[in-house]
């Protein structure tokens, strides 16, 4: 598994104290805030740290995470806290993804596993050959398929 940090928000500690002041007094600009010490930044962030979580929200970071099963994503996304795009085993050609290999306690389960996973992409790769549509082919691939996803998350 890689994880990448792709995109954030450059100026999350002004922004944050931003949305703050906009909701008690309405006065304080980004510009203006990031003229501050740091000190009093940070003075700001503590007292937000668990009164007003809304403001988490502005704050967003996106990660593009790969070499991951199909497992993962699917409990990732099952929260529905986070933004997600993930790679489409309906369209693209997964005969070449690989398959997640778990560590094992007993070293005898390896050989069947592989093997399962072996056949599975086997019978992909001759469905998809066979002219059927990687949509359809895809049914016999097993959860343990690597994929790629990219992630788009706040802080809250």
């Amino acid at each position: 598994m890689q994880v990448k940090l792709i995109d954030y928000q450059a100026n999350a500690l002004e922004l944050l104290i931003h949305t703050k002041s906009t909701r008690l007094a309405a006065g304080q600009t980004v510009e203006e805030i990031a003229e501050w010490p740091m000190e009093k930044k940070l003075d700001h962030l503590k007292y937000m740290r668990n009164t007003i979580a809304s403001s988490w929200e502005f704050v967003r970071y996106i990660f593009e995470i790969t070499g991951v099963s199909r497992v993962f994503t699917h409990q990732l996304v099952r929260t529905r806290t986070q933004s997600y795009a993930q790679e489409s085993q309906r369209t693209i050609d997964a005969s070449g993804n690989g398959f997640y290999e778990p560590n094992w306690n007993n070293i005898n389960h390896w050989a069947p596993y592989q093997s399962a996973m072996f056949t599975a992409f086997d019978m992909y790769k001759y469905l998809t050959e066979q002219e059927e549509s990687n949509q359809d082919a895809r049914y016999v691939l097993p959860e343990a398929t690597l994929t790629n996803i990219i992630v788009g998350s706040d802080l809250r």
